[in-house]
């Protein structure tokens, strides 16, 4: 449970980028610094059957637009996250911060926290086609469910 857990919060805040080092905004990458730190994810992690991202791309940024990292799953493995953006993304990852990275990480019940931090959009998924859109949708409300009973 743990694992599926960490790919979960992996999937939804790690994927961290910024395009130009010289350029990105101090708090992308400090934000970006701050997740690899605190989380230890190795190139190959399965994602779980029951997450519905098996080959994907994402980008995620702050709130404030700042671009963060990346993080791809190919045939429902991590292949690929670091502090540098993709092209080409299947979504975009909106995180307030490291507040929010914490408050996941170390709760009792990471789920129901991050489907507090979804519903109030200190995490926001957003698919770059009306399918990703929708499949982000369906993420979003089995995690609404999957909260009611942990």
């Amino acid at each position: 449970m743990k694992k599926l857990l960490t790919i979960l919060i992996i999937l939804l805040i790690v994927p961290f980028v910024y395009a130009n080092n010289e350029t990105a905004g101090s708090e992308g990458k400090e934000l970006c610094d701050y997740i690899f730190t605190k989380t230890n994810i190795e190139m190959g992690t399965s994602v779980p059957k029951m997450i519905p991202y098996k080959n994907e791309r994402f980008n995620v940024f702050t709130n404030e637009d700042e671009l963060v990292g990346h993080l791809i799953f190919e045939n429902g493995l991590v292949t690929s996250y670091n502090c540098e953006s993709i092209e080409e993304p299947t979504y975009n990852v909106i995180v307030k911060g490291k507040s929010t990275i914490d408050d996941i990480m170390d709760s009792e019940s990471p789920i129901k926290v991050l489907n507090k931090k979804l519903g109030n959009k200190e995490i926001d998924l957003k698919g770059v086609t009306f399918g990703k859109q929708f499949k982000g949708f369906m993420t979003k409300l089995g995690l609404s469910i999957v909260s009611v009973f942990m």
